[in-house]
């Protein structure tokens, strides 16, 4: 099957789907200077762009640091900031856990785990998760600071009727609460091939995607893009992916990605169903995502990363389908284009079942899990020459056992 990722609602309509994964797209927009009307960059504008607190005087003020005028400026300077200067903000954010055992059905039992259940949270480095277009004029590098954390459960009281027959499950075997997690492995490359061994050992992997990234991340790149190909030469393209486990090859046949085995892209259509069935979204509209031609398997013109967040548009290609871009995003412009970050994804689906019962490859029974890939020139991050990185993800199912005595015991 064919497809074409083709209508998103990353243009146009500012809504929650698009704000969940990470970006708003572009949506129509007053300049605030010469009255015009374009599209402007709705993570900019409507999300992390800063106010300066008074009407914008001049074009410079929307991207010298001082936003559109929507994101309101703070007045309680966080110590941490300091007194050097610069626009800042001050946001709450509310952030629903949705993963790991929060996902499963059962209520989790936290009176009968003797404080063991926890929750911790990792923050990311500045760089990984504040985007500017342009980081003219900036005198120090962009922070941020968190405090006054706050966990707010919904927790139901039940009665000691419900209490007695909790206990007598905890001594007959246990409660048993099934959920998936996910590992994260890493490696780097700078070269046309790949042959990357992923060490999961996990008895019920359900899936595995890998991606091509940024090994250090940057303020002025956005750090969420994930690469179809990054060669220097601009006639390159990624021309085949798969799996192998054992002595098996998931799909049976090498994904292609290559007209014919050449430097130009076929579109991607197989690759995006294979992340489809492994997302298990295949056969659902509802749960269609912001990916689009613009935005998956497009090759790249020489050198030219497409992670900045609808800073350009394509504007044309060539005959042999390398785009040729228009920035159009800059210190006196407070309109976007309509170029995406690039995301493209390398999946293997693994799990067969339909129920949600425990499925999945053995990581246990297998000598090894490795991700082979080709391209037709090396990888190196563009004109900057370096090294990328490449990620794999492993999405696996665990149980946890909850037994008498305060007992608990995590089988993955």
């Amino acid at each position: 099957m064919l497809i074409e990722h083709v209508g998103t609602n990353a243009q146009q309509t500012c809504d929650e789907a698009t704000i969940s994964e990470g970006q708003g797209g572009v949506t129509l927009a007053l300049d605030g200077t010469g009255g015009y009307f374009g599209n402007a960059n709705v993570r900019q504008k409507m999300i992390q762009g800063v106010s300066s607190g008074t009407q914008p005087v001049s074009a410079s003020d929307f991207f010298g640091g001082q936003g559109f005028g929507i994101v309101p400026q703070g007045t309680d300077r966080p110590s941490a900031i300091g007194s050097n200067g610069g626009a800042y903000s001050t946001r709450r954010y509310t952030l629903p856990f949705l993963l790991g055992m929060f996902l499963q059905d059962k209520l989790i039992a936290t009176k009968f785990m003797a404080s063991q259940f926890s929750i911790e949270l990792t923050l990311e480095q500045a760089s990984a998760c504040i985007f500017t277009p342009t980081a003219s004029g900036f005198t120090v590098s962009p922070t941020y600071v968190i405090g006054n954390v706050a966990l707010l459960p919904e927790m139901l009281v039940f009665d000691t009727v419900f209490d007695e027959t909790f206990v007598q499950g905890l001594e007959s075997g246990g409660v048993m609460y099934k959920f998936a997690s996910w590992r994260q492995y890493a490696t780097t490359l700078n070269s046309a091939n790949i042959n990357f061994a992923i060490a999961e050992r996990s008895r019920w992997i359900k899936a595995i995607f890998v991606m091509q990234k940024r090994s250090t991340p940057t303020f002025t790149t956005d750090s969420g893009a994930c690469y179809f190909d990054t060669s220097l030469n601009g006639q390159s393209t990624l021309q085949s992916f798969q799996m192998r486990a054992g002595g098996k090859f998931y799909p049976p046949s090498p994904v292609e990605l290559s007209s014919n085995g050449s430097a130009i892209t076929n579109g991607g259509s197989e690759a995006y169903i294979e992340l489809a069935k492994a997302l298990r979204s295949y056969n659902d509209k509802r749960l269609s995502s912001s990916v689009n031609t613009e935005r998956w398997a497009i090759q790249n013109a020489a050198g030219v990363l497409h992670d900045q967040d609808y800073k350009t548009s394509i504007i044309s290609t060539s005959a042999v389908g390398v785009p040729t871009l228009k920035t159009l995003e800059s210190n006196l412009n407070a309109f976007g284009g309509t170029l995406g970050s690039q995301m493209f994804i390398m999946a293997a689906n693994f799990d067969s079942s339909t129920r949600g019962e425990l499925n999945g490859l053995n990581g246990e029974e297998q000598n090894s899990i490795s991700f082979v890939a080709n391209w037709k020139s090396p990888q190196v991050m563009g004109t900057e020459n370096t090294p990328s990185s490449v990620i794999a993800y492993t999405y696996f199912d665990s149980v946890f056992i909850l037994g008498a005595n305060n007992t608990a015991k995590l089988v993955e």
